[in-house]
């Protein structure tokens, strides 16, 4: 543990060690760690030898008045420390968890307070972006210093990189007083903003003015369309598109097989779909997001 600390502070990092086991935190302390992770009232008499910042939590099993009791043990030891009422997953105490942080900041207006999601977003079968949006607002909202995250399901990589573009939305929504919308979508990834589509009629009539054999290929809320001067299709299954266009040239099949996946994928996920264009995955695919 001394070597990993003393090998992260040596490039500059800020570095914290979760554990309660004394040897490691007293190792991780003289090389130099930043914050501990945590104490409760099993683990307090180790505080006063500390020089790193600690994390205080409640007692185990018991709620906010255990983590009163530690936070004035600590303060009165003359420790330097960060609160967590401890997020709760859903099912197991999560809305009464919040109500923890909101008393918790009521009490204590000037207290640094660290919130965990690993809880929310490694436990619940969801994508971690809209988890991470939503509870990047209402950190702001309760004037959280620290959040915690990790990656550790497959689900939930890319947490840091979420909750760093959700706090300067969020952060910027509450300051301004405006709804966390149109300002920045990098975090609308799986799904789409909002987008226009051309209806069959439409492209009936694009049709009409084709007078060439180059297929063009667009998709609208309910399907694929193909279509050249002679062909006017549509469908969703891209194996069955391709087969009803009768392309016998290698490099044209390839070229239709890779659109049509691309478009039928598109209106799986509802979306959007331009010819020859890579589909957007938001801040997955580097967009810069508008505004």
């Amino acid at each position: 543990m001394g070597e990993v600390v003393q090998g992260l502070k040596g490039q500059g990092f800020l570095v914290s060690v979760d554990t309660f086991d004394p040897e490691t935190i007293q190792e991780a302390d003289q090389a130099g760690v930043d914050l501990l992770l945590s104490v409760n009232s099993q683990n307090l008499d180790i505080v006063p030898g500390l020089r790193c910042k600690v994390v205080v939590i409640p007692d185990f099993g018991e709620g906010l008045e255990s983590l009163e009791r530690n936070m004035a043990r600590v303060a009165s030891m003359g420790a330097s420390y960060v609160v967590d009422p401890i997020l709760d997953p859903l099912s197991f105490g999560f809305a009464e968890s919040l109500q923890r942080y909101y008393q918790t900041r009521r009490r204590h207006p000037e207290a640094e307070i660290l919130m965990g999601l690993g809880n929310l977003t490694e436990l619940t079968d969801a994508d971690s972006t809209g988890i991470n949006a939503v509870m990047a607002g209402v950190m702001t909202e309760l004037e959280i210093d620290y959040v915690l995250t990790t990656e550790v399901i497959s689900w939930a990589r890319g947490s840091v990189q979420e909750l760093d573009l959700a706090r300067k939305l969020m952060y910027y929504a509450n300051k301004n007083r405006v709804l966390p919308k149109s300002i920045d979508d990098r975090l609308i990834a799986l799904k789409d903003p909002p987008f226009d589509t051309y209806t069959e009629g439409e492209l009936l009539d694009m049709q009409r003015l084709v007078r060439d054999k180059h297929y063009r290929i667009f998709v609208n809320r309910e399907w694929v369309y193909v279509f050249n001067r002679d062909t006017f299709i549509r469908g969703n299954d891209p194996s069955e598109l391709f087969d009803r266009l009768e392309v016998t040239d290698p490099g044209h099949a390839f070229y239709l097989g890779r659109e049509l996946e691309r478009a039928a994928l598109a209106l799986q996920l509802r979306k959007k779909y331009t010819q020859e264009s890579d589909l957007r995955w938001g801040y997955l695919s580097g967009d810069s997001g508008q505004g």
